[in-house]
């Protein structure tokens, strides 16, 4: 099953931009910031409309009201019922039971990262704190997992207002110009990786398309694959680190070009990319995973 994807080089203006390096990866996520977030135990399962999820694992440290109004007016103009679920709400139980919920569209504003311990495999940020104490089997089994925002680092501008990137590796990029790195601890936080999806959640999707607002979701296909094997249809995600900004802007440009505009998804990824944004640092693209036929 082959992993595509689909990038334009994007130049921006530097302004400062933090990313956080966590303790078994690298992850970052900005963003600004009228809807109300649901509790998951008012979520219904029994609906005659295509039911669309918003999971706003960010928005206690990175709330973007905006990004929520925006998703559901597009999503509800292409006929879906829309819920939202914020950090809180998002715990392990909540994804083991994800599947069960019988969601048509799922679109995801988390920190994402790639477990360079684990086979470089991807695995997503809940919004609930890590405890030795929780989930003892599922930690012994190494399906979840913690991780931390540890380090904050800001990227000076250079002359031109540019930053200036040099590829030095697969999926690595160094900047040409000196940063400024801030010591910055943070909560542990639980994690769910691949083996999560696979091993841990209950039921299974019926041709779901996730979209994946995080960073490096899909560095590395393991986690969009195991979300396919469950049954999801199309996985979208990044190939790098991203910006909340830069996120969020494309991410809405996306559902508004795939899920109401219709266009397939290579062409909803090239012309999301075509958006102008304000900065891309590191050079950052939009990849996908698939069940279609191509």
């Amino acid at each position: 099953m082959p992993i595509k994807s689909t990038s334009k080089e994007i130049k921006k203006k530097a302004d400062k931009k933090k990313i956080f390096l966590i303790i078994i990866g690298a992850a970052a996520l900005f963003s600004l910031s009228f809807f109300l977030p649901i509790q998951t135990d008012e979520i219904l399962v029994n609906n005659s409309m295509p039911r669309a999820l918003i999971i706003d694992q960010l928005d206690e440290e990175i709330p973007n009201k905006g990004f929520h109004y925006t998703a559901t007016e597009y999503l509800e103009s292409a006929g879906y019922s829309v819920d939202i679920v914020t950090t809180e709400d998002i715990t392990i139980d909540f994804y083991k039971n994800l599947p069960k919920m019988n969601y048509d569209f799922v679109v995801i504003r988390t920190h994402g990262v790639v477990d360079k311990s684990d086979h470089k495999g991807v695995a997503l940020f809940t919004g609930e704190k890590y405890s030795e104490n929780d989930y003892v089997l599922e930690q012994l089994m190494g399906i979840v997992k913690k991780g931390t925002p540890l380090i904050d680092v800001t990227f000076q501008q250079n002359d031109q207002g540019y930053r200036t990137w040099v590829q030095t590796g697969e999926n690595q990029f160094e900047s040409v110009k000196p940063v400024e790195i801030v010591d910055e601890s943070m909560d542990e936080y639980f994690l769910i990786s691949s083996e999560f999806v696979e091993q841990a959640m209950v039921g299974d999707f019926h041709d779901t398309i996730f979209f994946l607002g995080g960073c490096e979701t899909m560095a590395e296909p393991s986690f969009a694959e195991s979300l396919v094997k469950r049954g999801a249809k199309l996985v979208v995600g990044w190939d790098n680190s991203v910006g909340s900004f830069e996120n969020d802007k494309i991410m809405l440009q996306l559902i508004e070009k795939h899920i109401l505009d219709g266009l397939d998804i290579e062409n909803a990824i090239e012309v999301s990319h075509d958006i102008p944004l304000d900065y891309m640092v590191p050079p950052s693209n939009l990849a996908y995973y698939s069940n279609l036929s191509t």
